[in-house]
C-alpha cells in the first residue's frame, strides 16, 4: 500500500469509533440513547469511509461515486459484501432526516450487521497498514 495525501484518519481512531458503539449499543431503551447509537453509527461509518476511501486510492484506482468505492473495496479485499455497505450507505444518507422513530428504528436494526462489518474491515486495515509500515 503507497503512502496517499487524504484526510488523517487512523485505524486506531476507527477502533476506538466502534469500541463505542459497542458500548452505547448494548443499552438502547430510551429514544435518546437510540439518538446517541445512531450518531455513534454515524462517526464510525465517516471513520471507514475516509479509511476505505484511502485505501483504494493507495492501491492506484480513482473512483468518481460514492457506490462505487465499495465495489472497489471488495475487489481490493477489504470488504466481502459491498452490496451491505450500500445499505449502510443508504442508512448513513437518511440521519440527516432523522426526525422520527422510524428513521432511528431503521439504522438501530442494522447496527449489528455494521458492528460484524465494522470488525472484520479494522482486521484487514490493521494488516494491511502493518504490511505497510
Amino acid at each position: 500500500m503507497t503512502k496517499h495525501n487524504k484526510p488523517k484518519v487512523t485505524v486506531e481512531e476507527l477502533t476506538k469509533a466502534h469500541e463505542r458503539l459497542e458500548k452505547f449499543s448494548r443499552k438502547q431503551n430510551s429514544m435518546q440513547e437510540q439518538m446517541i447509537i445512531v450518531k455513534a453509527f454515524e462517526v464510525c461509518y465517516e471513520l471507514a469511509w475516509i479509511l476505505i476511501e484511502k485505501a483504494v486510492l493507495d492501491e492506484g484506482i480513482c473512483v468518481n461515486f460514492p457506490s462505487n468505492i465499495f465495489v472497489e473495496a471488495a475487489k481490493c479485499k477489504l470488504i466481502k459484501r459491498p452490496q451491505i455497505w450500500f445499505g449502510f450507505l443508504a442508512k448513513r444518507n437518511k440521519i440527516s432526516h432523522c426526525r422520527d422513530t422510524e428513521t432511528v428504528e431503521e439504522i438501530i436494526e442494522i447496527i449489528p450487521t455494521f458492528k460484524k462489518e465494522m470488525e472484520d474491515l479494522i482486521m484487514v486495515l490493521k494488516k494491511e497498514y502493518e504490511k505497510a509500515n
